[in-house]
């Protein structure tokens, strides 16, 4: 499973993913080539949407479902998050309950000049310690990001040590001179 970091800040939204996907549950290389995050941009501003958990229903790559739902009809960053929470309740809900699988889209958005982090799950708060028992819907969680938000989902997430988590909440209060130098922190965390 993939290890998704997500930053949100009023100069700009990050994320780190992987692009591996791996057979469940042996956990065999099917493809080092399976992006796990879009950029949405909808009629009323955009989001970074990056995903963890299943990454393969009915022979179809998330990756590939994610962008075909996302991509299309204009729509507002609001109807467009809910859409992708309403398709993975009919698409991934129930293989992801019968597995067991926690799954999460976190999605860094701008409506307008508005920074939002939002968290579609079928688990618990990707902010929280522990998920919850896996479940067949997902639900959305968004907070506006009047301060910088760092949140993460997938395996691993129990590994960021906090002095990264401090690291990460310290220097997102900066506007960074070359959005690559995010990018390699997040990496590197």
């Amino acid at each position: 499973m993939t290890l998704v970091i997500t930053l949100v800040t009023q100069n700009g939204v990050w994320a780190s993913t992987d692009h591996r996907l791996t057979g469940y549950p042996g956990g065999d290389v099917i493809t080092d080539g399976s992006v796990k995050h879009v950029i949405v941009r909808c009629t009323d501003g955009a989001a970074l949407v990056s995903y963890t958990g299943i990454g393969r229903v009915d022979n179809l790559d998330v990756s590939t479902w994610m962008r075909e739902v996302l991509r299309g009809e204009s729509r507002t960053v609001d109807e467009t998050l809910m859409d992708l929470q309403e398709q993975a309740t009919a698409r991934i809900g129930s293989q992801a309950k019968r597995l067991n699988v926690p799954h999460a889209f976190l999605a860094g958005a701008f409506l307008g000049e508005r920074p939002w982090a939002v968290a579609i799950t079928n688990m618990g708060s990707p902010t929280g310690s522990s998920p919850e028992r896996i479940q067949s819907v997902f639900e959305t969680t968004a907070l506006f990001a009047d301060e910088p938000i760092v949140f993460a989902a997938g395996s691993g997430r129990d590994a960021i040590v906090e002095a990264d988590r401090e690291l990460l909440h310290r220097v997102s209060t900066r506007k960074p001179r070359r959005p690559e130098e995010f990018m390699r922190l997040l990496g590197d965390v």
